[in-house]
């Protein structure tokens, strides 16, 4: 039995309280809530979406020449074989025409031409009332003969007269189906022998373009690299441009001056060959696309994504 007064008895000792990990005036951590944790997801998304972008945008330089446009299609050529005088005319620039069709004709000087087409006509004449003769005599081996060296003579007589029937007026044809174009021919108008009349085009043909680029340029631009092709000087947009890339680069500089001459001083140029999109070729162009024509022609040289250019220079 316990003798202790029960005033006497110890207190019960009281629960140990945690003790406090905070110094004063320190907020307590709390755990993210969800409106925090959705923003931090959006902005490393956003980040993420930003980087890649980024990474993938091409840089480089634009590197301006001028260039002359190419047509890969078949071209027919018009040339007048003869001097004379343009005596009609059977179409007109632009038009689509077909192989064989007649374009125009051009008359030719008429002196003596005349007098000796009439002289072979009697000839011919006088030659078929005998060829007639000797059928009507029989058919010996003699008179076989005859008929024999008469319808020789007959023939030779119709070639010389076709000939002088041509010598009189030629008629130029399409050489092949197509456009016509670079044609501007009138009646009366004198054309001297060898002269260019015209060409006939594939209606939908496949370009290319040549540009000429400064020498110290032209290591910029490479296999594939991207060409943008102007119609018309001064203006970058459709439908006045076309778009290709670089399929050949020329070794040897070319002299300023054999280009063009107002090129003369220059240093000497790097021919560069486009090969042009078909699909950028627009179908109603502000004006007729033709072999040869000039055009201007810009290059995107040294073009990488940011990430290939870092890493080029740590490469250099």
């Amino acid at each position: 039995m316990n003798d202790t007064p029960l005033e006497a008895q110890a207190a019960p000792t009281p629960e140990a309280k945690p003790q406090a990990s905070l110094v004063a005036g320190q907020v307590p951590l709390q755990p993210p809530g969800r409106l925090e944790f959705f923003l931090t997801i959006g902005l490393v998304t956003m980040l993420s979406l930003v980087f890649a972008y980024v990474a993938t945008v091409d840089i480089g330089v634009a590197i301006d020449s001028r260039g002359v446009l190419l047509s890969e299609g078949a071209v027919g050529r018009l040339v007048a074989a003869k001097a004379g005088t343009i005596g009609a005319v059977y179409a007109k620039n632009d038009d689509s025409v077909a192989s064989g069709e007649p374009l125009l004709k051009i008359d030719h000087p008429r002196a003596g031409i005349e007098d000796a087409i009439a002289l072979l006509e009697q000839r011919r004449e006088q030659l078929n009332r005998k060829l007639e003769r000797v059928r009507e005599g029989g058919q010996s081996a003699a008179a076989t003969e005859i008929e024999d060296q008469l319808e020789m003579s007959l023939l030779e007589v119709e070639n010389r007269l076709q000939s002088m029937r041509n010598s009189v007026n030629t008629v130029v044809s399409a050489p092949r189906s197509g456009r016509l174009i670079d044609f501007s021919l009138r009646e009366g108008q004198t054309v001297r022998q060898g002269q260019p009349l015209g060409s006939v085009v594939d209606d939908q043909p496949e370009f290319r373009a040549v540009a000429y680029v400064d020498a110290s340029l032209a290591g910029k631009v490479e296999i594939g690299s991207r060409a943008t092709i102007g119609i018309e000087p001064g203006r970058w947009n459709a439908p006045s441009v076309m778009s290709g890339k670089v399929v050949r680069i020329g070794r040897l500089p070319v002299p300023a001056e054999t280009i063009d001459p107002s090129m003369a001083g220059r240093e000497p140029q790097i021919e560069i060959e486009i090969e042009i999109d078909a699909a950028s070729v627009p179908k109603s162009p502000p004006k007729a696309l033709t072999p040869g024509m000039p055009v201007p022609i810009k290059l995107h040289a040294d073009e990488r994504s940011i990430v290939g250019w870092i890493l080029k220079r740590f490469e250099n």
